[in-house]
């Protein structure tokens, strides 16, 4: 369905909104470790039940299902079908990719934030996004 809009309303929607989500995660990071602190805090105390089995494959699907429809990454596989106009490569790649990112997110997400605070992650992502708006920008233009 993406591919038949127009190419350049959706490129610079995509990079609007790369630029957007880079400006908010650079502005949020300054405060992003307080935030960290206490919402560790509030879910050690609500999910001091175990939960095991099919629930945890049920919750996982769900809380990944759900953060995927407003992910950023959703925009540039948008934008992909768009300019390369091969629906089903993007999904294959894009579905692998998925797997592969949530997989290394639940192997290394812990030993990651354990080294590293999450402001300074929040700022190397911001930084990613601005340089995808950048990138969109010069492609709608013609430049790359």
């Amino acid at each position: 369905m993406l591919a038949r809009l127009p190419r350049t309303p959706v490129e610079v929607f995509a990079g609007v909104l790369f630029l957007v989500g880079g400006i908010v995660l650079l502005r949020g990071a300054g405060r992003a470790d307080e935030e960290e602190a206490r919402t560790e805090a509030e879910f050690g105390k609500k999910t001091a039940r175990a939960v095991v089995g099919w629930r945890v494959v049920t919750l996982c699907f769900t809380v990944l299902f759900l953060a995927e429809w407003g992910d950023l990454s959703q925009l540039l596989t948008a934008s992909l079908v768009v300019r390369y106009d091969d629906a089903a490569s993007v999904f294959v790649g894009a579905f692998l990719a998925l797997v592969t990112v949530s997989g290394l997110a639940a192997a290394l997400g812990r030993t990651l934030l354990a080294r590293m605070r999450l402001s300074t992650i929040r700022r190397v992502g911001g930084t990613v996004c601005l340089v995808l708006a950048a990138y969109t920008a010069l492609e709608i233009a013609g430049v790359v």
